[in-house]
């Protein structure tokens, strides 16, 4: 999640009108920034939060403060167990990917969503 937002410099992975679960969320030099599954496959893209509305805003249990520098994150404690969590995920882990699937099933549990992909919302 590094960089800033360029407003109609960047091109974003998102649909308007679809409605994404959000994983974990960041806030980098100022600017606020969700992560959500990429559609159709088990990694996360960071996406500003201003491209959204919010439409449940229950915070999952899961997630944990860090502060980096002027850096806030928010993010399931298991993220943090890794330096290169989101690296491995990305490249299919399987133990990462594991752990991801049971973050998924707790967010969407706990936020009150019977589907079990989030590209099917």
């Amino acid at each position: 999640m590094l960089g800033s937002y360029w407003p109609g410099k960047q091109t974003f992975h998102v649909e308007i009108g679809q409605e994404y679960i959000v994983f974990a969320m960041s806030i980098i030099n100022g600017e606020s920034w969700v992560q959500i599954e990429e559609k159709g496959f088990e990694f996360l893209i960071p996406v500003p939060l201003c491209l959204f509305e919010i439409v449940n805003g229950k915070v999952p249990s899961s997630w944990e403060v860090c502060i980096k520098g002027v850096n806030i994150h928010l993010w399931p404690s298991s993220f943090y167990k890794d330096q290169y969590y989101h690296d491995k995920l990305s490249d299919g882990d399987p133990e990462i990917l594991e752990n991801y699937r049971e973050v998924k099933t707790q967010i969407l549990k706990e936020g009150g969503v019977k589907k079990t992909r989030t590209d099917e919302l």
